[in-house]
């Protein structure tokens, strides 16, 4: 079964730890319960820690990894990892422009 672009977003990502819009992904009312993938771009700034099951900080306490705008996409699946997923600039560096796309079955 092949997935479709059901979505995208565009966030800045700064000093405090920020998700997806809830209205782009699966929730409790399962809205938008097709979205099973989203692909994440650094298109500038950053780079940004991130992590799917826990806040991380600024200092990387959370041991989340690092992403650069150089890199390619973070690929986050599963609803459970699209709803818990948290990105946070890196500490002393500049806020982070991130581009979303989210992907799902069905129409």
């Amino acid at each position: 079964m092949a997935l479709t672009q059901k979505g995208d977003e565009t966030i800045t990502v700064s000093g405090t730890a920020i998700g997806f819009s809830s209205g782009e992904y699966p929730d409790s009312s399962n809205t938008n319960g097709n979205v099973q993938e989203a692909l994440v771009y650094v298109e500038s700034g950053g780079p940004i820690r991130w992590n799917a099951f826990a806040t991380p900080t600024g200092g990387g306490s959370e041991g989340s990894p690092l992403k650069y705008a150089s890199d390619t996409p973070l690929r986050v699946i599963g609803v459970t990892d699209i709803q818990g997923f948290k990105m946070i600039k890196d500490t002393g560096v500049s806020d982070a422009t991130i581009r979303v796309a989210f992907f799902g079955s069905g129409s």
